[in-house]
C-alpha cells in the first residue's frame, strides 16, 4: 500500500507512515512510528484531511466559477484549521486527545489544500470493548466522566463539540477515556447553527435545526452511555428502518428498551438509597430528556451523579470482596479441621460398620455417622449455605 509523502518536519526526523488506522470523507488517519525498530521508538497518529477541487465539483457546485470555488474552498478549509487551535489550547487535559504536532498545506493554484494533525496514539473505544469482551457497569461509569471532565473544559470555553459518539472516544494506556475529533466543533453563537454530527447520537433540537447550546453535547453523551449499557444497542433497535428509529426518538418517544429492564429492579425515591444500576438509569434518562431544559444544564451536574453511581459500584466490589475472603478463610479453617476430624469419624465409621464387633446396632450407627460426617461439611454465612470440603471427602 502507498502511503502519503510526509512534509519536511517528519520526512526528516525520522518519521514513516506504517499504517492506515482509518478514512472519511475528508481524508485519513495513519499509524505514524519515529525511529522504527529501536529503543526509542515512538508511535503517534497523524490525521490528514484533503480538500481537493475538480472540474465536476467547480461545475455543479459553483457553475464553473473557478474563483468562486477557490474562495469558498479556502474559506472552508481554514475552518477546519481550527481543530488545531482547539487542541491546542486542550494541552495538557487528561481527558482530551493531545496534539503534537501540525502543518498546512495551500496551493490555492493547484486546487488543493492539506492539513495534517499529529495527536498521541490511542485505542479507539469500541476495539478496546472488544478486547475486554464488552465493558464493565464500572468502566461506562468512568468513560461518563471522564468525558464530563472533557466537556467541562470545552464549556467552559464556550465550545460545542456537537459530535459526541463511540468512534470519537479513545482509550490511552493508562485507562482515561479521551474525547478527540473536534473537526465540527465550534464556538457557541445566537440563533440557529449547522445542522451537524451523527444522527445516531445527535439532540432533538439540532436534529430539527433549531437553536441549541451546551445541553446537545450532554444529550449525545447520554446516549453514548445508553448505547454502551445497552448491548451496544441503540433506542427502538428493533425497528428496521433507521430513518423511522430516529424519527421516533427525535419526536419524544422515550419508552426505550432499557425502562424495561428497570422495572425488575425495584426504584428507590432517594438517591442514596438506589442501587448503581437505578443512578446510571436515571443519569442517562435525564441527560437525555427531550427538552434541553430537562436535562442536566452542565457537565459538571451530570458527572457529579455518575461519581455517586461510581461510589456505589466500589462499595459493592468492597464487599463482594470481603464476602468471597471471608468464604476462602473459612473454607481453609473447615478443610484443615476437617483432615482431622473427618478421618476420626470415618474410622469410627468402618468400627460400627463391622457387624462382628457391634452385631445389634451395626446398621443404626452406621447411618447416624453418615449424616454426621455429610452435615460437617457444611456451614452457614449470612442466610446461605457453603460448601466447605473436607480433604478426606475429595
Amino acid at each position: 500500500m502507498t502511503f502519503p509523502k510526509l512534509p519536511i518536519q517528519w520526512s526528516e526526523n525520522g518519521y514513516e507512515i506504517t499504517e492506515e488506522l482509518g478514512h472519511g470523507s475528508y481524508g485519513s488517519v495513519y499509524k505514524l512510528v519515529k525511529d522504527k525498530g529501536t529503543e526509542n521508538e515512538e508511535v503517534s497518529a497523524l490525521k490528514i484531511i484533503n480538500w481537493t477541487l475538480d472540474n465536476n465539483t467547480v461545475r455543479y457546485e459553483f457553475t464553473k466559477d473557478w474563483d468562486e470555488a477557490r474562495k469558498s474552498y479556502a474559506q472552508r478549509f481554514d475552518q477546519m484549521t481550527q481543530e488545531v487551535n482547539l487542541l491546542e489550547s486542550f494541552v495538557g487535559m487528561k481527558t482530551i486527545v493531545q496534539l503534537k504536532g501540525s502543518c498546512t498545506e495551500k496551493m490555492p493554484e493547484l486546487n488543493y489544500w492539506k492539513l495534517y494533525i499529529q495527536m498521541e496514539y490511542l485505542k479507539d473505544l469500541m476495539d478496546f470493548a472488544d478486547e475486554c469482551n464488552g465493558l464493565t457497569r464500572k468502566q461506562i461509569v468512568k468513560l461518563g466522566i471522564d468525558i464530563c471532565n472533557a466537556l467541562e473544559v470545552c464549556h467552559a470555553k464556550n465550545i460545542i463539540h456537537r459530535d459526541i459518539k463511540p468512534a470519537n472516544i479513545m482509550v490511552s494506556p493508562k485507562g482515561y477515556f479521551k474525547l478527540g475529533d473536534f473537526g465540527v466543533a465550534r464556538q457557541q453563537i445566537s440563533g440557529t447553527m449547522t445542522v451537524i454530527g451523527s444522527y445516531d447520537f445527535m439532540a432533538p433540537e439540532v436534529y430539527k435545526g433549531m437553536p441549541y447550546d451546551q445541553t446537545a453535547d450532554i444529550y449525545s453523551l447520554g446516549m453514548v452511555l445508553y448505547y454502551l449499557t445497552n448491548d451496544f444497542k441503540l433506542p427502538f433497535s428493533e425497528i428496521q428502518s433507521s430513518i423511522d428509529r430516529i424519527n421516533r426518538r427525535m419526536n419524544g418517544d422515550t419508552e426505550w428498551d432499557w425502562k424495561q429492564k428497570l422495572s425488575s429492579w425495584g426504584i428507590a425515591t432517594n438517591i442514596k438509597q438506589k442501587m448503581s444500576e437505578e443512578i446510571l438509569y436515571d443519569t442517562v434518562m435525564t441527560a437525555c430528556a427531550n427538552d434541553p431544559k430537562a436535562r442536566y444544564q452542565s457537565a459538571t451536574a451530570m458527572k457529579r451523579d455518575l461519581m455517586i453511581c461510581m461510589d456505589k459500584i466500589c462499595t459493592w466490589e468492597k464487599r463482594k470482596e470481603s464476602c468471597e475472603e471471608e468464604i476462602k478463610r473459612r473454607t481453609l479453617d473447615f478443610d484443615c479441621l476437617g483432615s482431622s476430624f473427618s478421618s476420626l469419624l470415618l474410622v469410627f465409621h468402618v468400627i460400627v460398620s463391622d457387624s462382628c464387633i457391634f452385631p445389634h446396632y451395626h446398621q443404626e450407627l452406621s447411618h447416624s455417622i453418615n449424616f454426621i460426617i455429610f452435615f460437617t461439611a457444611f456451614t452457614t454465612f449470612d442466610d446461605k449455605y457453603i460448601f466447605c470440603p473436607f480433604s478426606t471427602l475429595k
